[in-house]
């Protein structure tokens, strides 16, 4: 008997989601059962349990009789007990709707979960944030020199060395948010889901398998998870979400978290490092001048110099055009990049010129005081609430089967509990 209610069961969740495939807008082929279809059942187990009553007085079998009262009684009850769920069901989707302003009780239990997806994300784009901060200072190297054709002065270091360390831990850390997210979207997916097929199509079957005689203990057991998935498992993400985010004192490193960035440009500002990187990219990069003369190159800068100073030449101009651009490429061109070397050399060795001056730089003590240690939290918290929700709602569907007399071991669920 346990064995055949999981099976159908998964007969009925497989052939709800294949409902869904096909090429066309989503049109649900299976129909939304209610009140009509249980009452259905009932007048046909009311017509077998007359049958068989009949069968009995005729053919003169007590046992007959005897089963057919049997199984009067328990359409009975089992009327009372569809009553009773079915107001239950209704009863409380309208006191969530007029209290919570929610529609349904597993729409509660959707809002409980954005709370923990919303946070796990928040520290999943800062554990990003601190990765490409650690491979920006890891990669990070300088050589600056001074020179006057063939003599040079100059100063090179890797001065953050061995702080790419940190990419092994954010890596793990990074895993792990993407498991955590993931986990909890499927949550979140699956309350949709309950929302979308237990209410209008299993519960009623499951309702109609308890009025119908042969299939009593199985839709017992088929009541019990329905009630359990619509009740029970939103619920318990309602009291999870109240465990955790309604209490701050929960916490030790979430405030800490959302107020630190961990982008390069962030992390260490203020140092001479980071200001005197800053500086020196900005003059390069964003002046429109240098980016000029960088990007034009001596050719077109001599070509301009020839075309300027060949004037002077009235009588050969075009011969002094050539001997003013072989001249600036080959000689005054040079010159121009010696002393902007000097000049950029000179800036940087005085920034950085000794080592002791770049330890002031950034420092990756929140990404080893403040972001690993929140996710590290993080995951607890994860664990624990999955754990919680799992053991809460198996747990009840377990206690709602033996209490309406279905099957207390559930293939499939009693491995949980």
């Amino acid at each position: 008997m346990e064995r055949r209610a999981s099976l159908l069961l998964l007969i009925i969740l497989i052939g709800f989601s294949l409902s869904f495939a096909s090429e066309d807008p989503p049109d649900v082929a299976l129909p939304s059962l209610g009140i009509e279809f249980i009452f259905l059942v009932g007048v046909v187990s009311v017509g077998i349990i007359s049958l068989l009553y009949m069968l009995g007085t005729s053919l003169e079998m007590p046992s007959l009789v005897a089963l057919s009262k049997e199984n009067l009684k328990e359409l009975i009850v089992g009327a009372v007990i569809v009553i009773l769920v079915w107001a239950i069901v209704a009863g409380g989707n309208s006191i969530v709707s007029a209290v919570f302003m929610q529609k349904d009780v597993p729409s509660m239990g959707v809002d409980a979960l954005n709370n923990q997806i919303d946070y796990l994300e928040t520290a999943y784009l800062k554990v990003t944030d601190a990765y490409q901060t650690v491979a920006f200072y890891q990669s990070f190297s300088y050589f600056a020199s001074i020179g006057l054709y063939y003599v040079y002065i100059g100063q090179g270091s890797s001065p953050y060395f061995g702080v790419g360390l940190l990419i092994g831990p954010l890596s793990n850390a990074a895993n792990m948010l993407t498991v955590q997210i993931l986990t909890f979207r499927l949550l979140k997916l699956f309350t949709y889901y309950v929302d979308g097929i237990f209410p209008p199509f299993v519960l009623p079957i499951a309702l109609a398998f308890r009025l119908f005689p042969l299939t009593r203990k199985m839709g017992n057991t088929l009541i019990a998870i329905c009630l359990g998935v619509i009740f029970v498992f939103p619920l318990s993400l309602v009291f999870m979400n109240d465990i955790w985010w309604s209490n701050d004192s929960a916490w030790t490193y979430k405030h800490d978290l959302e107020n630190t960035a961990f982008t390069f440009d962030k992390l260490g500002t203020g140092s001479g490092f980071m200001d005197g990187v800053l500086q020196v990219v900005d003059f390069v990069c964003g002046n429109v001048v240098t980016r000029a003369i960088l990007t034009l190159g001596e050719f077109f800068w001599g070509l301009v110099f020839a075309l300027i100073a060949a004037i002077s030449c009235l009588a050969d101009y075009l011969g002094c055009v050539v001997i003013y651009f072989y001249m600036f490429v080959w000689v005054i061109w040079p010159i121009i990049v010696t002393f902007v070397q000097l000049a950029i050399g000179g800036t940087i060795l005085t920034l950085f010129g000794i080592d002791a001056a770049m330890q002031v730089g950034p420092t990756f003590a929140p990404i080893a005081k403040i972001l690993l240690p929140a996710v590290a939290e993080a995951t607890g918290v994860s664990l624990v609430s999955f754990f919680i929700v799992v053991f809460i709602t198996f747990t009840g569907i377990k206690s709602i089967s033996a209490a309406l007399g279905g099957d207390y071991i559930l293939y499939g669920v009693s491995r949980f509990i």
